[in-house]
């Protein structure tokens, strides 16, 4: 048997614990790489028009700006030249009788607009609830409410764009098939 007094050394008594001052710092790390920073998915802008002689830029929207759904990418004789979302490019007057793929985006986005009457449908047929809808949004941008919709007024790109370099530059002519901008 053993007695308390065999379990080993007696405890030690230790001095209270040493002090430091603390300092905030901001902790950053670094590291140094090459390479290039850009934007994903760069597009051209080529300009379309129904027009068979050439139009002039009378407004570009600025490098480096971003134009959402509805906003002018440019102007061409003092038109807006629309951005509204969509894969399939502008490449016809979408007018009643109409049916497609370009109908059913250009519908999407009047609704997305805020300008679909209550009886159309996205459905890809230009009906005349179709016409009416484009007419309004025609009215709310001070142009000619024609109830079409030509190429050379709107352009379908997939989501907001930021504006990249300027291909033309204002006061120039562009003809159909002409680069205005990258996005």
């Amino acid at each position: 048997m053993t007695s308390p007094a065999d379990d080993g050394p007696a405890p030690s008594v230790t001095a209270a614990p040493a002090t430091a001052t603390v300092e905030r710092r901001t902790l950053v790390e670094r590291e140094q790489l090459e390479g290039t920073l850009g934007f994903d998915d760069p597009r051209p802008v080529i300009h379309r028009s129904v027009s068979a002689r050439p139009e002039t830029v009378t407004w570009l929207a600025a490098e480096g700006s971003s134009v959402a759904r509805g906003e002018p990418l440019y102007r061409v004789d003092g038109r807006p030249v629309t951005l509204l979302y969509g894969r399939v490019p502008a490449y016809r007057t979408l007018r009643p009788g109409r049916r497609g793929a370009d109908v059913r985006q250009l519908e999407a986005n009047l609704v997305r607009l805020g300008f679909a009457p209550a009886d159309m449908t996205v459905d890809g047929r230009h009906t005349q609830a179709t016409a009416a809808a484009v007419q309004a949004w025609q009215r709310a941008k001070g142009i000619r409410p024609t109830g079409e919709v030509g190429p050379g007024e709107v352009v379908f790109l997939p989501g907001p764009r930021r504006i990249g370099r300027h291909a033309t530059h204002l006061g120039a002519f562009v003809a159909t098939g002409g680069g205005v901008l990258q996005t």
